[in-house]
């Protein structure tokens, strides 16, 4: 029995993509800026879930929506191993870095941090090489990992952001 329905498709002929559950569930359409595009949410069956218009119908079916994920960003569970390489540079100032990494789904939004890496004492002429990145799985599209160093120490250290990179890169 289906209990709950929502028509999908903002612009679309009415006899398409009409949504369904079996549970009682609350659906909202959410402003995005293109017009060719929209996405849905709705809690109630299978928790807090989002749709758009490329994965609603994705994958054949008339059963709607045929694909959705849980709304949000997984947080990478692992921290980074911090390593610093090659030989400071004579008199340099060494300073404690400490490094986390987020994942970044397609359409831009942005996860919670990994726990901190180890601390890395170097100077402004070493790299650290970050390793053990979690490489993004599950449900969800990614499109890179972003990469954040602290600066500062103590309770007045913030993290910078320093980079992006490939979603399956681990080091």
């Amino acid at each position: 029995i289906k209990r709950s329905i929502y028509r999908f498709g903002r612009g679309r002929p009415e006899s398409e993509w009409w949504m369904h559950w079996t549970d009682p569930t609350s659906v909202v359409r959410s402003p995005i800026a293109s017009q060719n595009n929209e996405r849905t949410y709705w809690s109630g069956e299978g928790g807090l879930r989002v749709t758009d218009a490329t994965m609603v119908a994705s994958g054949g079916g008339t059963q709607y929506p045929v694909v959705s994920r849980p709304v949000g960003v997984p947080t990478p569970m692992t921290p980074p191993g911090a390593t610093v390489l090659g030989t400071p540079a004579a008199n340099a100032t060494v300073a404690d870095r400490y490094f986390v990494y987020t994942f970044v789904n397609e359409w831009g939004e942005e996860g919670p941090p990994s726990p901190p890496s180890n601390v890395a004492s170097a100077t402004s002429t070493q790299q650290v090489q970050l390793t053990a990145l979690d490489v993004p799985s599950g449900q969800w599209t990614f499109s890179a990992k972003r990469i954040y160093m602290s600066n500062g120490t103590g309770a007045t250290a913030n993290f910078y952001y320093l980079t992006e990179i490939p979603p399956g890169q681990t080091t």
